[in-house]
């Protein structure tokens, strides 16, 4: 009996050195292949100083459109004979949130956008406003610029701002989406991720190419593309 269990140790252990070998061999002839038979075919990315949004797959425009876009494309797509499960995924948009909004009246999906984004504006909104009726409430009785900004915890560059007619209180960015480094090179970058390259042969190219962006924002850009693949395409 002892003898039957030594041999059964000793085929396990045997199994798992064969196991180990075979990854260990892998991973060499991987690095060997790699390293010296250069036989990878390679195809120059067509790099434009303008990306054109229509030149783009329809998936990826998809990504750039807010949720009240895609819910119009998608009653577009509805009429167009489109079923439900493909009008989710082609949008990309998940599937309780798709069935809950399509099921929603014009005027219940308008509330449900506004309470999603618009409401969180308006209120930050309405706080910055209270914020300088009560700063021009407390320089009119007499404080200083130095106590005000003590008291509400800002800079005296701020106070100095709200008390001027002329403050804004919205920015003049908002509701528009800042522009990226990367914007003019995201073709070419499309293609080369396709092809299998890494991000630091694909930095190499694109600055050649004139770009500076940073390699953290060049992996970024990757690493969201692949979730995306991974979501909606695989």
């Amino acid at each position: 009996m002892q003898s039957l269990k030594k041999v059964i140790r000793l085929l396990i252990i045997n199994k798992l050195l064969e196991f180990v070998l075979m990854i260990l061999l892998k991973d060499y002839c991987k690095v060997f292949l790699m390293n010296y038979l250069h036989t990878r075919i390679t195809i120059e990315a067509d790099f434009v100083e303008n990306v054109n949004l229509e030149e783009k797959s329809l998936q990826l425009q998809n990504r750039l459109l807010t949720l009240e876009s895609k819910m119009e494309k998608a009653k577009e797509l509805l009429q167009a004979g489109l079923n439900k499960h493909q009008i989710y995924k082609q949008l990309s948009i998940g599937f309780y949130v798709f069935n809950k909004l399509i099921g929603m009246a014009e005027d219940e999906q308008e509330a449900y956008f506004k309470n999603s984004g618009q409401a969180k504006h308006e209120e930050k909104t309405t706080r910055k406003l209270i914020l300088i009726d009560e700063v021009r409430k407390a320089h009119n009785s007499g404080h200083s610029m130095r106590q005000i900004a003590k008291k509400f915890e800002i800079s005296r560059q701020n106070v100095s701002r709200y008390l001027r007619d002329d403050v804004i209180v919205i920015h003049g960015s908002y509701g528009t989406k800042r522009k990226s480094i990367l914007d003019s090179y995201l073709n070419g970058i499309d293609v080369l991720i396709n092809q299998g390259y890494t991000c630091n042969r694909i930095e190499k190219i694109i600055r050649q190419k004139g770009c500076t962006g940073s390699s953290t924002l060049l992996r970024h850009y990757r690493s969201k593309l692949k979730k995306f693949y991974m979501k909606n395409i695989i």
